[in-house]
């Protein structure tokens, strides 16, 4: 959790040095308006499908896990993508209710990248991050967060001299994409 924290937090701190303050609240604004609401949903889908993949595992039928694995990733995209998609589409009516009105062009800039990095971190959060932990090989978890957020702050230190705040929230797509996806072998 640590990991994954602070993949989210370094883009603040970056910000702040390779672009402005300003920069900062822009994509702290963009963040809780988009990202939160998309994360509240993940965890909701998540905190109830993980009891059900445990049982799935309990259980000792390979057939029956992968059965409940499929139901629960299939239930959380179809309810993650829409609703960043929606976010996305509705965005300049939406967000002028949502932030200062210092916000909102950037807000509205920055909502699909931010729509996108919620999507794949609800996946890897609530879906791939739980296979790990129950196939027993949580180390391998550790190892692609720290990827993740090296990656993200090499792309930090690319994308925001020359694209500010829009430019952290590329690098949080960029780096959660390739680590969103990877599953160990559960027994």
């Amino acid at each position: 959790m640590t990991l994954a924290g602070a993949n989210i937090a370094i883009n603040r701190f970056m910000l702040d040095h390779l672009a402005s303050t300003e920069a900062v609240g822009r994509f702290t604004a963009a963040s809780f308006a988009v990202q939160s609401v998309l994360a509240l949903l993940g965890m909701g889908i998540g905190q109830a499908t993980y009891p059900l993949a445990v049982k799935a595992v309990e259980s000792g039928d390979p057939a029956e896990l992968h059965q409940q694995l499929t139901v629960n990733f299939t239930l959380l995209f179809a309810i993650l993508l829409p609703a960043a998609l929606g976010i996305s589409l509705v965005a300049p009516n939406l967000m002028p209710l949502l932030v200062g009105q210092d916000f909102v062009d950037s807000v509205i800039v920055l909502t699909p990248w931010m729509a996108a990095s919620a999507v794949l971190g609800g996946l890897r959060a609530q879906y791939f991050d739980y296979s790990f932990q129950l196939g027993q090989k949580t180390t391998y978890l550790v190892f692609i967060l720290a990827t993740a957020l090296i990656l993200n702050i090499g792309l930090n230190i690319v994308l925001i001299p020359p694209y500010g705040d829009e430019g952290a929230a590329m690098a949080l797509v960029f780096a959660l994409g390739p680590t969103s996806g990877q599953t160990p072998t559960l027994r």
